[in-house]
Parts: structure tokens; sequence; C-alpha cells
């Protein structure tokens, strides 16, 4: 198998290669559950009609709407519509509640190497910080129809990718750096894998 002898001949420790294993794996099941639940009715409709979802909405709107407030701009709130005085206001529909980027972060650390107790709080503190990154995209989307109604889906376009997925790759780089420790041990994935692969591709020596 030529591509097994290549990779071999990196020399690669047992402890990146488990490492390395893990993020894959971590990734893949969190792109997977993230898709299913953001762009398959089947699966996102009962979440996104719960009443989970409305209350975190109200919460997302409530932090956005004080933003605003505390910027010096008179609000309307009706139903999931939020903006400033004077403008369209901007929709909170599903798609725009961040569940994607939550539970890209949330299976990610879940299935990451780490103590139970480190994941509990960092969690916690991720989606908390995820939440409010999210409603300071909407006061800027918010500003930017105020003062340039016309490049309000522009501006949205942009905002979105540029403040969510660099903090969502910063909270995983985070925790890989720091709490994310490889056991020692084998670990069931790495077994698989190496059962699969024959024993000599993981054989560092």
């Amino acid at each position: 198998m030529p591509l097994f002898k290549s990779i071999n001949r990196l020399k690669l420790s047992d402890s990146l290669i488990k490492e390395i294993l893990q993020y894959l794996f971590s990734f893949s099941i969190a792109w997977v559950i993230a898709s299913l639940f953001s762009d398959f009715p089947f699966f996102s409709q009962p979440i996104e009609n719960s009443g989970f979802t409305e209350y975190y909405r109200d919460f997302l709107m409530g932090l956005t709407n004080q933003q605003l407030h505390g910027l010096g701009h008179q609000t309307f709130w009706y139903g999931n519509t939020l903006g400033i005085e004077g403008t369209a206001g901007l929709i909170f529909a599903y798609g725009c509640l961040g569940y994607r980027i939550l539970l890209f972060f949330v299976v990610f650390i879940v299935f990451q190497f780490g103590s139970f107790f480190h994941k509990i709080w960092y969690l916690l503190l991720g989606i908390f910080l995820i939440t409010w990154i999210n409603s300071l995209r909407v006061v800027i989307i918010a500003l930017g129809q105020f003062h340039n109604p016309d490049y309000t889906v522009l501006i949205h376009d942009t905002v979105s990718p540029v403040l969510m997925y660099p903090l969502l790759l910063a909270l995983w780089l985070i925790w890989l750096k720091i709490f994310g420790k490889v056991p020692e041990t084998e670990t069931m994935l790495y077994k698989i894998v190496k059962f699969i692969a024959k024993a000599p591709l993981f054989n560092s020596k």
C-alpha cells in the first residue's frame, strides 16, 4: 500500500497520530450534526419550533436590543423583527440564531480529549461568547442598515463569516492547545484505525 508507506515515512509519534485522528473524527461528527440540524427540515424543524428556540431567540434579541440602546439608538421590536427606528428591521430567523456554529463548537469539544470538568465550563463560556458575538454581528448589520440600507445584504454576507468562523476556530485551537491533553493509553479510535491500517503504519520507531 504506497499511501500507507508514504505516511509511515513521516515518522509520526503515537501521540500526534492520536491527536490528528481525534481532530478529524470530532470535526467530521460536528460537521454532520451541525448540517443535519441546520439544513435538513426533518431534523431542524422540531428544534426550530421548540420552546427553547423561542427563549433563545428572545434572549439574543434582547441582548442585541440592549447594545443598540447603549449606542444611543431607538429601536423597535415586533415578534421576530428587531431594528433601529426608521429602518425595515432585521428578522431573527432560525438560520440567524447561530445554531450551526453552536453545534459545531459543542460537538467538537465533546468528542475531543480533555477532562469532563474542563469541558463543562469551557462549553458554557464558549456558548456565551458565540451568542454575544452573534448579537454583535446583528448590531453591525443593523447599524449598516440604518446608515446604508442598500448595502444591508452585503454587510450581512461579509460580517457573518468574518466574525463567527474565526471565533469558532479560536475556541477550538485554545482547547486543543491548553486543555486537550492526549491520553498516554491507546484510544478506541486509535486501535480501530491501527487495526485497519495494519500496525506497522503507526510504528514511529
